[in-house]
């Protein structure tokens, strides 16, 4: 139901940052290192070789509503860093 991107694809585009939503990370049987390790077979990705990887678990990041601006936030922390948020 949405774009999949293999491997070749995220090699070629190689982000700077790689930001994983999994929402019910717990009942999948993952946890945020073993996704963290998935990553490293795409290891030549600018974002994987400098650690800027993250995963988001919160209930919120998926489903539509006011606390959207929770996302949001949570995605401006990670992709400024050097901003000072309050």
């Amino acid at each position: 139901e949405y774009p999949m991107l293999s491997a070749e694809g995220i090699i070629l585009l190689n982000p700077e940052i790689i930001i994983d939503l999994i929402a019910d990370l717990e009942s999948s049987g993952l946890s945020e290192a073993k996704v963290k390790e998935e990553w490293e077979s795409v290891g030549s990705v600018e974002a994987v070789k400098n650690n800027s990887l993250y995963v988001f678990t919160k209930g919120y990041i998926v489903i539509p509503g006011p606390r959207f601006i929770l996302l949001l936030e949570d995605l401006a922390h990670v992709i400024h860093p050097e901003i000072e948020w309050n």
